[in-house]
């Protein structure tokens, strides 16, 4: 059986089947499946346009386009921030992934933020999948669940320390308490677990 994609995904009556009568139960199972799997691609365009609209205008005219999103109900900063993080990030965005990526920005946010070797392996190795959650993702990375601490102020700043730092040398976890001190100056942070 070969489907055809339509541009109107509720369009069922536009889809052609070759070969064999497919029932109505079946015609609305494709079309359900067909557009649920467009949320990834919608997450992962919105995002793109995002960081293009980042990159390629000056601080004022973004600003105004995050208020425009942030003032009319269509996004709250703190999912702004978080469409940027998932753009900037090579694995998730790679057109050849978008398609198996699970249909949740909260789930990609923290995909985001794990290692893109591990990331790019759990994809490849179908661990990562639509149907992925939330919740999936402590199982998939245990390594590096719970031993990351993010400290942030109220401008977004965030600060991810490893919470294992037995393999860091000290002279290293000195420069960066230093660095940590001297952003104190210009912004509030709060530092847990050095």
């Amino acid at each position: 059986m070969t489907f055809i994609e339509t541009t109107n995904s509720t369009a069922i009556a536009n889809i052609s089947y070759e070969q064999e009568v497919v029932s109505p139960v079946e015609q609305f199972q494709f079309g359900i499946v067909a557009s649920w799997r467009k949320v990834a691609s919608s997450i992962m365009e919105t995002s793109r346009l995002l960081l293009q609209a980042e990159e390629q205008l000056d601080r004022a005219g973004f600003s105004t386009i995050r208020k425009h999103l942030v003032e009319n109900g269509i996004m709250s900063e703190t999912v702004i921030s978080k469409l940027l993080k998932i753009a900037r990030n090579t694995v998730l965005s790679a057109p050849d992934n978008v398609l198996l990526l699970p249909g949740s920005y909260a789930t990609l946010y923290v995909l985001a933020g794990k290692d893109p070797v591990e990331v790019q392996s759990a994809l490849a190795e179908g661990k990562i999948t639509p149907l992925t959650q939330l919740k999936d993702v402590t199982d998939l990375f245990p390594s590096t669940t719970n031993k990351v601490q993010k400290v942030a102020d109220a401008t977004g700043i965030v600060v991810t320390v490893q919470s294992d730092l037995s393999n860091v040398p000290a002279d290293t976890i000195k420069a960066f308490k230093a660095a940590i001190d001297a952003l104190k100056e210009f912004v509030s942070v709060e530092v847990k677990g050095l």
